[in-house]
């Protein structure tokens, strides 16, 4: 039960946190810019032609630790680290896909390379010529049978 009012400013900024929680990825910005979560919320503050000020957001985020403590029986000290440097996740899901999707075709091609070296390894002549060595060489340590022929 809160006993005085709420300030205009804290239910901004409250309905900012839960934004920031709900969301996994904002679009990049035309001008490329990255945000931490606290440029984020005086960027939205400003463009929305209301001042905040560093003792604001400490007000603000003091009342929430105190709401959330009431809330949830939780120590208020939890909810006091908002992350306000923390970066915020600026990728389209597109272009995350397509960087996955790159590198799975970076492995691939990777792969598909040692497959080929291996295989021209063992069409060369000498492959061939010291397969007779290797065969000897594995029966003397006991790691294959008279049945058992490799490469």
């Amino acid at each position: 039960c809160l006993t005085t009012d709420v300030e205009f400013g804290h239910c901004v900024f409250r309905a900012l946190l839960l934004l920031l929680a709900s969301i996994t990825r904002f679009g990049v910005p035309v001008d490329g810019r990255t945000y931490t979560r606290q440029a984020f919320v005086e960027t939205v503050f400003a463009d929305s032609g209301f001042k905040i000020t560093a003792a604001d957001v400490t007000r603000y985020i003091a009342l929430e630790a105190n709401i959330q403590a009431q809330i949830t029986g939780r120590l208020r000290d939890e909810f006091l680290d908002w992350s306000p440097a923390d970066f915020l996740m600026m990728q389209s899901t597109q272009s995350l896909v397509s960087k996955q999707l790159s590198e799975l075709n970076r492995l691939y091609a990777a792969e598909e390379i040692q497959r080929a070296e291996v295989q021209l390894i063992r069409e060369s002549t000498s492959w061939k010529i010291t397969a007779p060595l290797r065969r000897l060489s594995q029966a003397l340590r006991g790691r294959i049978t008279s049945t058992e022929c490799p490469d």
